[in-house]
């Protein structure tokens, strides 16, 4: 209201009127030019260095922070004095701080899609479902996380919210499992599949249950007697145990993330001890400030990776303007 935004309730949501994002970054960046605040983008930062103390022959100096333009057509090193710095850089490592003896945790990115050793579902290409996704670690027998949700297969591997929480977690290595009838308990199953217990099934006996496609892979999956090579997944004797065990537990070994230059979020960056939760000054450096990725802060999807870097830049951008005041 103050940058003379309008905006308007959607539900439990506020929107611009005009229903387009470009809206507020347009009135924030004319408070910013109202503020007198320089804008200077497209400039490469290459080094920052220390504050020089004050002398009995000349005043204290601010930080000194060296830059190149970044269009590459002038590599000439530029110099910039700065009171307050605020690191807001996330995506990526952190070079230019490294003349200030921090400590920064490799950057990797997370909240992206996983490809998956040797996936079967190739022809399930753009295909959603429903699951209860499990992760077992490489050294374990037990699964050590499991949630609820949409995934999407893909021809390497799967996608999706629940994937990408996954990429959070998962090493390659690692065993996936897919219930991809959560709300089904394997005797309700048996009952659809070989309610007998003749050993075969009927082609669509899941028809309802599952995605006819997805059905059709699994089915046909079950006939060859699909399975990875993990120590607890032994090969069933009958195509209806092998079909009930691959639409409960439809395994996959994860390779490694992938389609990363898309990831929502980069894990790493500025060891959080290092800076006062309060304000996020530097305890070695009161001068620098840090906040969202920058910060070696990340988590699920959900909106918290937003909600962190919205409120950490209110903190981070006020305690450094009072620094400066």
């Amino acid at each position: 209201r103050d940058c003379g935004l309008r905006w308007c309730l959607e539900d439990d949501r506020l929107c611009p009127v005009s229903r387009q994002a470009a809206s507020v970054r347009n009135v924030l960046l004319a408070r910013a030019r109202n503020a007198d605040v320089v804008l200077a983008p497209a400039r490469e930062v290459t080094r920052i260095e220390e504050p020089i103390p004050p002398t009995d022959d000349l005043p204290a100096d601010g930080a000194r922070i060296t830059y190149r333009l970044a269009d590459g057509l002038d590599a000439t090193p530029r110099v910039l004095r700065a009171d307050s710095v605020i690191v807001a850089s996330g995506g990526g490592d952190l070079p230019y701080l490294n003349g200030l003896a921090l400590d920064i945790a490799p950057t990797s990115p997370v909240l992206c899609p996983l490809a998956c050793k040797g996936s079967p579902l190739s022809a399930l290409d753009g295909r959603r479902a429903h699951v209860l996704a499990r992760l077992t670690k490489a050294d374990s027998f037990f699964p050590s996380w499991q949630e609820r949700g949409e995934v999407l297969f893909r021809s390497y591997g799967i996608s999706g919210i629940v994937t990408f929480d996954l990429s959070r977690r998962a090493e390659p290595g690692d065993l996936v499992e897919l219930d991809l009838a959560p709300d089904a308990s394997k005797s309700d199953l048996q009952q659809l599949v070989d309610p007998f217990a003749h050993g075969s099934f009927v082609p669509g006996c899941l028809d309802g249950v599952l995605d006819p496609e997805i059905a059709r892979v699994l089915e046909q999956l079950a006939e060859e007697r699909w399975h990875v090579s993990w120590p607890e997944h032994d090969v069933p004797e009958t195509a209806s145990q092998a079909l009930i065990g691959l639409v409960k537990a439809l395994p996959m070994v994860v390779e490694c993330p992938t389609e990363t230059e898309h990831a929502q979020v980069t894990r790493g960056g500025l060891a959080t001890g290092q800076f006062d939760p309060a304000t996020l000054a530097c305890a070695q450096h009161s001068w620098l400030f840090a906040c969202g990725e920058a910060l070696d802060v990340d988590a699920d999807c959900g909106g918290h990776n937003l909600g962190w870097a919205w409120k950490s830049g209110m903190v981070a951008g006020q305690s450094a303007s009072g620094a400066c005041k």
